[in-house]
């Protein structure tokens, strides 16, 4: 009888020393490699762990959860990645590997009034023998751009697409993803044309708009403009209105060869070194993106070259064989270079989408 009652006790003793939340796993990130430091959780409970150096983690307790029925909720916090939420049907479970990749960093980069053919990759130097149709001969001449074409190259390369022929409302599509006549503007309203423009050919940008910056900003990437906003020159319409933490560059274009130069919502004066203009503008952008390199991070670069009035540093003027136009562009691609393999020795190279395109094409025929 003794040995009856033993044998009823000892089940009931081992079911006793169960846990009742027992769920394991090993998180990685792309190519496997093991994750560390993500917080596991469960909801419904006060059950927390850590992630260790191998990625694996051990969420278990003693204690039933509150919640009697599925699915029971596991969300997995890493840094610098977005919250991964599972359902479960139990309590317990081995979860094998879990992948959760990092949020990819975004960089655009935008160059004012630059040619469809300016580019190798383009077609630059393959213009027609016989000039025609707005050619020169001159459009005959290749301009060298190898950092932009190996882009091409090694990336995806866009051909068909539409766009507004002016600066404001270019950028509006491309803050907004919207159309620029349904956009809303400081004098029009939603859907109507009028009132477009503001004084200096550019778009006051409505707040009310949402943009791509505060969508990302709002999803826990850092924000940054560097150069040319043309969306906006009253307070309220500066691109630290419109969702972005830092912007150093120019209120519009540089027409006469200045511009006024703001950083955040500071003036500090005006800039007139054409010359040097795409080489500040990109060692801004890479000192920006040096210091948000550890986090999420959406950077618009947006040059004022190749509108006019166009100028070259020293080093690249005489370049090319297409004049000092041709000088610009080849300098605009070496400095692309630069920001590219900024990327490259940080090694965020492959978490991060780079997109180089002109706003609208360019501003005579001689340079298609």
């Amino acid at each position: 009888m003794k040995i009856f009652i033993l044998i009823l006790i000892l089940p009931t003793l081992c079911f006793a020393n169960d846990p009742a939340v027992a769920i394991s796993g090993k998180i990685v990130g792309r190519g496997g490699d093991p994750v560390s430091d993500c917080i596991v959780s469960m909801e419904g409970g006060k059950l927390t762990t850590l992630s260790n150096a191998s990625g694996e983690f051990l969420l278990t307790s003693k204690e039933s959860v509150s919640q009697k029925t599925a699915p029971y909720i596991v969300n997995i916090d890493c840094p610098n990645r977005p919250r991964r939420t599972l359902k479960l049907p139990d309590t317990t479970a081995s979860l094998g590997e879990i992948k959760i990749y990092k949020q990819p960093n975004f960089v655009i980069i935008l160059t004012d009034d630059q040619g469809y053919s300016d580019l190798g990759t383009f077609g630059s130097g393959t213009a027609p023998e016989a000039p025609r149709d707005g050619w020169l001969e001159k459009d005959r001449i290749r301009i060298p751009t190898p950092r932009i074409d190996r882009m091409a190259d090694e990336g995806v390369k866009f051909t068909n697409f539409y766009a507004q022929t002016y600066c404001g409302p270019s950028r509006v599509q491309l803050m907004t993803g919207s159309y620029a006549a349904r956009v809303a503007t400081k004098n029009n309203g939603k859907g109507k044309f009028q009132g477009l423009f503001n004084g200096t050919g550019g778009v006051d940008l409505h707040p009310s708009e949402i943009t791509i910056a505060e969508v990302l900003k709002k999803a826990g990437y850092a924000t940054g403009m560097i150069g040319k906003w043309h969306l906006g020159i009253d307070k309220g319409y500066k691109p630290v209105d419109q969702g972005f933490d830092y912007w150093w560059g120019a209120r519009y274009s540089n027409d006469n060869g200045t511009f006024p130069l703001y950083e955040n919502e500071k003036s500090l004066g005006t800039y007139n070194d054409m010359a040097h203009v795409t080489r500040d503008f990109t060692t801004r952008a890479i000192q920006w993106i040096g210091e948000h390199k550890d986090e999420p991070f959406f950077m618009w670069l947006a040059h004022t070259m190749p509108h006019k009035k166009i100028d070259a540093s020293e080093q690249f003027k005489g370049s090319t064989e297409r004049g000092l136009y041709g000088d610009v562009i080849n300098e605009i691609d070496w400095y692309t270079g630069q920001l590219l393999d900024s990327l490259k020795k940080w090694e965020i190279d492959e978490n991060t989408i780079v997109v180089f395109f002109s706003d609208n094409g360019h501003w005579g025929k001689s340079e298609n």
